[in-house]
């Protein structure tokens, strides 16, 4: 007999909480679900984020104007594999007003 917090890994990329193994387990819908009784049922880390929401945010997002007013950038990296000039990094910039984006490739994050 395996514990609930096991069955609750086994079980981990259907997603099944721990109330539906409790159901799986009273409707003996699995042949070998054999839960031993007298284990706790965690708090599971990853169920909890998962439930968890973001805030939005307050303020309502600027409008810009012009082009070039606001750019987002990105930096991505170090990527494993090098690329045929040897950057393993990239920037990427992105024009909030026309989406106009530029990249570029990288040797070093600095």
């Amino acid at each position: 007999m395996l514990s609930w917090e096991t069955w609750h890994q086994c079980f981990w990329t259907y997603s099944i909480s721990y109330t539906g193994l409790q159901k799986l387990y009273d409707q003996h819908l699995i042949d070998g679900l054999e839960v031993d009784m007298q284990t706790l049922k965690p708090d599971c880390v990853a169920c909890t984020e998962g439930k968890l929401t973001v805030k939005l945010f307050d303020q309502p997002a600027t409008c810009t104007k012009k082009i070039g007013q606001l750019t987002h950038i990105d930096l991505w990296g170090k990527y494993d594999t090098t690329s045929l000039h040897g950057r393993q990094y990239y920037i990427l910039f992105v024009d909030n007003l026309s989406r106009y984006i530029t990249v570029k490739f990288l040797k070093a994050k600095s």
